[in-house]
């Protein structure tokens, strides 16, 4: 790799760092707010509806595939709610340079 490839790499990195650290300040006062809290708690309400449906018995095979849309919708519930969160734990705070 040439040098001038290895000085893109470096400033598109330190791009990208600087994005993920302004999501990480961003999602960290989101989760604080009162609106992330209720936002969170109408999710876990739908995660535990999918959930539910998921632990009937299924009288047919025709049933197989709105199981199927229910575990999908029940994980990408999961997903937004937990996104902020796993991208703040997974990014150092600002400040904590090595």
């Amino acid at each position: 790799m040439d040098k001038a490839t290895v000085d893109n790499l470096l400033r598109e990195a330190r791009v990208a760092d600087q994005q993920d650290r302004q999501r990480c300040d961003a999602f960290a006062s989101m989760v604080k707010s009162e609106g992330w809290r209720l936002f969170v708690e109408l999710i876990d309400h739908r995660v535990q509806m999918f959930s539910d449906q998921l632990l009937q018995p299924l009288a047919s095979m025709d049933q197989v595939p709105a199981q199927e849309f229910a575990k999908g919708a029940m994980f990408a519930f999961v997903l937004m709610r937990d996104l902020p969160s796993v991208t703040i734990a997974s990014i150092k705070p600002t400040g904590d340079e090595e």
